[in-house]
């Protein structure tokens, strides 16, 4: 299998109003049939939102996944 497993701070950079460009041209020349992400990180990213206040931002958030 080849392809890339991508740690938790790559789909937050996503959530940034200015994400880092060199993240976002990586995702946009990657094939997303070889892009993955573990539970853990998925585990992380909710774990994340739970935390967040307001509420509205949570919710912003949760509805991306």
């Amino acid at each position: 299998m080849n392809g890339y497993l991508v740690d938790t701070n790559i789909p937050s950079e996503l959530t940034r109003l200015k994400p880092e460009p060199r993240v976002a041209a990586f995702l946009r020349q990657a094939a997303q049939e070889r892009l993955y992400v573990s539970t853990l990180t998925f585990g992380e990213i909710c774990n994340g939102i739970g935390k967040l206040r307001p509420e509205a931002t949570a919710k912003r958030l949760s509805l991306q996944l």
